[in-house]
């Protein structure tokens, strides 16, 4: 298991609410809380920002110990490889440790801190169009298409409408539409050759 930092905490929770690139540095195993004695142990995984005015700050994520096909460790691995779980796969958590991911960085349930809510490979992007000049009327982000289509039940989504469009398994897509933070997510629609809403585009199968 990898080492992890020792930070203040008010420093380790001072990252506000975004999205980010930042390395896994390394999970924990943690003992039950006082407040929580029945819930068993859990992992503490740690995140730590590598660009920006946050660089080197630390935000973390918890997962229960036990990994199955839809609880919050589960979620998260899925996040981590950028995939689904195949029943029956083997797992290694540490081969992401050292790794970077974007990371969405959300308030905890209490209020009172930040966590990590969302995470996904960190891959080199598409080149993005040019900006519109400053002060243009209506001005903003201009999301690139997609350099080529991928035909595997892939989609170019960019889960804010403005950061950079990355490709995505369909499922794993539609199945964050009820995530918040995925309120103004787009989708490039292949025949439209334009963004369209992901909650417009993306059904079940």
């Amino acid at each position: 298991m990898a080492v992890l930092r020792v930070c203040d905490s008010t420093d380790q929770f001072s990252v506000p609410t975004g999205t980010y690139a930042a390395k896994l540095l390394g999970y924990k195993e943690m003992q039950p809380s006082a407040k929580f004695p029945d819930s068993g142990t859990s992992y503490a995984w740690e995140f730590e920002i590598v660009e920006g005015v946050h660089a080197r700050k630390t935000t973390s994520r918890w997962t229960p110990t036990k990994l199955t096909m839809s609880n919050n460790f589960g979620k998260l691995v899925r996040e981590l490889l950028g995939r689904p779980l195949v029943n029956g796969e083997d797992i290694d958590p540490d081969t992401f440790v050292g790794k970077k991911f974007s990371i969405t960085v959300g308030p905890s349930a209490d209020g009172m801190k930040t966590k990590v809510i969302m995470c996904a490979p960190l891959t080199a992007a598409p080149a993005m169009a040019p900006p519109p000049p400053p002060g243009a009327p209506g001005a903003k982000p201009v999301i690139a298409a997609p350099v080529s289509e991928d035909k595997n039940r892939k989609v170019f989504v960019s889960r804010d409408g403005v950061e950079q469009g990355t490709f995505w398994d369909y499922d794993l897509a539609y199945a964050e539409l009820g995530n918040p933070t995925w309120a103004n997510a787009v989708v490039y629609d292949t025949a439209k050759k334009a963004y369209v809403p992901a909650r417009d585009y993306l059904l079940p199968f």
